[in-house]
């Protein structure tokens, strides 16, 4: 779906490239990543779209989540921007399949934000 015909799939794209542009600032003060990290920046995202595209959209939410919450870094903060801009292009009809709404996106990406900076996320981004 083309973001520039949806408002609010255009608010949430807009939302999410503040968000990457926003934390990257941040980024130095972050903890080093552990060697054991289950964030690969190569698997786990092919696995929460994977699951996405068979409908399970719930279970691949839950799995960032646990992978966020053992590990907070930046890197997985990342593979959540992606997973969450992944179901925004999805058809509105897929996401109603699987119990999803466009709020939904912005609530994960607004609580995936308060889990990695211990923060509530600014309601206003630098836009990359």
């Amino acid at each position: 779906m083309d973001p520039s015909q949806d408002w609010l799939l255009r608010m949430i794209w807009e939302f999410a490239n503040g968000l990457q542009s926003f934390h990257r600032k941040k980024a130095e003060a972050e903890i080093p990543r552990p060697t054991n990290s289950l964030g690969n920046d190569e698997i786990l995202p092919e696995i929460l779209k994977g699951m996405a595209n068979q409908g399970q959209i719930d279970e691949a939410e839950d799995l960032l989540f646990r992978c966020v919450e053992n590990y907070p870094l930046v890197e997985n903060f990342e593979i959540g921007l992606e997973f969450y801009q992944f179901l925004a292009e999805m058809p509105p009809e897929e996401l109603e399949n699987a119990g999803w709404t466009r709020q939904e996106i912005m609530d994960g990406l607004k609580d995936l934000y308060q889990l990695i900076y211990h923060e509530p996320m600014p309601h206003q981004f630098p836009l990359s």
